[in-house]
């Protein structure tokens, strides 16, 4: 398989670790088998990122709110965005609680999409302007598209999609306005090739604090991936190297 878009310019969107993710599974061919979110068709179009390398957090301090310093709750509960900008919920608050959420919804929504169009949609909402023009967001899902092997333009392919279901998050390097938050989720692919495939993946975005909201920046060539961090959510290992479970 020709894996060689994957050094494509403005790599560091969400989709990035997506796609190798995707790249991986259908080079291998392999299925792996979890006891996670069911793996059915993507969540309605409802939300994606965060920079900076440094050690897992899980007893980090984060002010919540900003500037008290109140440490991070061993569960956390995610908060609903306040309200909904094309399909994606946004206005999160200037919280601990409001970054991890805001990064397990855009997450969510960003790498759950093989639509062009609305990828589009969902880089121009929760982004701060950082990726330059915003046809990049279409890069993501043509790539996935391309390493499924199914058609790269035009609607989606029927039996074709992908689903990423969060299941754990990490805070790194937080600040006042400014925040990298690892997100751990399963990811299934289908596909009418290649069936039902899935796997776990770490998915690191780095948010800023923008316009009175949450907003995902784009990461530096250098950020580190955090692949060494993948293992399986809710396991002892997956506690030693620093995942935290949150509540809905």
């Amino acid at each position: 398989m020709d894996n060689t878009f994957l050094a494509a310019p403005n790599r560091r969107w969400l989709w990035a670790s997506t796609v190798a993710a995707v790249v991986t599974l259908t080079a291998i061919g392999l299925v792996i088998r979890h006891t996670g979110p069911p793996t059915a068709e993507p969540p309605p179009p409802a939300i994606p990122a965060v920079t900076q390398t440094g050690s897992p957090s899980p007893a980090a301090t984060f002010p919540s709110p900003i500037g008290s310093a109140a440490p991070i709750a061993p569960l956390l509960r995610l908060v609903a965005g306040s309200r909904t900008v094309g399909g994606v919920r946004v206005g999160y608050p200037h919280t601990q609680a409001g970054a991890v959420s805001a990064a397990i919804e855009y997450v969510t929504q960003a790498t759950s999409n093989l639509d062009l169009q609305r990828a589009v949609t969902i880089g121009e909402t929760i982004t701060d302007g950082s990726y330059g023009p915003s046809d990049v967001f279409a890069e993501g899902p043509m790539s996935i598209r391309k390493a499924l092997g199914v058609a790269t333009t035009g609607p989606v392919p029927a039996g074709a999609s992908v689903v990423t279901s969060p299941a754990a998050y990490q805070v790194r390097d937080a600040s006042r306005d400014s925040v990298t938050v690892l997100v751990l989720a399963y990811l299934t692919v289908r596909s009418q090739n290649s069936g039902i495939r899935s796997q776990v993946a770490v998915f690191p975005i780095q948010l800023v604090w923008s316009d009175g909201d949450w907003k995902d920046t784009k990461r530096a060539d250098s950020a580190p991936d955090y692949a060494q961090l993948r293992t399986q959510p809710g396991t002892p290992e997956a506690a030693a190297a620093g995942w935290q479970e949150f509540l809905q």
